[in-house]
């Protein structure tokens, strides 16, 4: 088993959860996370609102697809955060859960206060006949991949060098709602998106891919307030190309590949269709290259 948050499921924590995988295959074992729900900052710093890469649905998804069997979500209340990092061990992994082997990350900390380490989960796996097995940090272009990082990185418009970090893109979950149908207007009828989520990529244009009823699609993402109408609203619209049908009410998984430009204020709706054009054209080929 492994321990911990895995908010983003990035390269360094996919590192991890191969050995827990290969380990739990090698011995005819099963493969588990114990992970938190909700995610400790947002118990310990709920003004600073940290915005996850992966919240629940996102994460419980990803951990599928990558193979583990078993998660097990443990509520994060005062009874777990005021466990000292003996408690812990003694109360939920080995009573609980027993454990053959224990993997985690390099900064591991665990027990009340953050006071445990690697060291001590070291220490008390010998005590409790549990195997403890540290990974070490992984890097990119000698950078230490993290979930802080990723996180700036989606926040300035840096789609590419995130979906670097995490091995695949990073992606939104949100239904299609009803917006003033001006794309439609235009001869671009575009998907206005739910805000469903915490994180977003910063305004501008995006090339994406598209997922709606197992199919996927090419398409060009727009987020932020649309100026050249005088909105003020966040708003996400997504253009899909080649769709067909009316996409109303159905959920859409939307993959942000690379940035194409800012936002910006054109002088008139015509104006802006030309640069629709432009964008679509850009997406279109980015789209092919990735």
């Amino acid at each position: 088993m492994t321990i911990g948050s895995y908010d983003g499921l990035h390269l360094g924590h996919q590192k991890i959860l191969d050995q827990v995988i290969s380990r739990a295959k090698s011995r005819g074992g099963e493969a588990l996370v114990l992970t938190f729900e909700p995610h400790p900052a947002q118990v310990f710093s709920p003004e600073s609102k940290i915005p996850l890469i992966t919240p629940y649905r996102k994460k419980m998804m990803l951990l599928e697809q990558l193979g583990v069997d078993v998660t097990i979500n443990l509520p994060f209340t005062k009874d777990v955060y005021t466990m000292s990092a003996k408690e812990f061990v003694e109360e939920i992994v080995v009573k609980k859960i027993g454990p053959r082997a224990v993997i985690v990350g390099f900064n591991f900390t665990f027990g009340k206060g953050r006071k445990g380490n690697v060291e001590d989960l070291e220490r008390l796996g010998k005590i409790y006949g549990i195997e403890v097995h540290v990974t070490p940090p992984f890097r990119l272009d000698n950078k230490v991949v993290s979930s802080t990082r990723i996180r700036a990185l989606i926040m300035q418009g840096n789609i590419r060098e995130a979906n670097r970090m995490l091995g695949r893109h990073f992606f939104i979950l949100a239904k299609v709602i009803h917006g003033h149908a001006r794309g439609r207007k235009l001869g671009y009828p575009t998907a206005n998106l739910e805000r469903a989520e915490d994180l977003y990529p910063k305004a501008g244009v995006y090339a994406a891919y598209v997922t709606v009823d197992n199919e996927t699609y090419r398409g060009a993402v727009n987020i932020g307030t649309k100026p050249t109408f005088g909105d003020e609203d966040f708003s996400i619209e997504t253009f899909v190309f080649d769709y067909k049908g009316n996409l109303y009410g159905k959920e859409l998984t939307v993959s942000f590949v690379d940035r194409l430009r800012d936002e910006q204020r054109f002088p008139s709706p015509e104006a802006l269709v030309q640069q629709m054009e432009k964008d679509i054209e850009r997406s279109k080929e980015i789209l092919t290259e990735s």
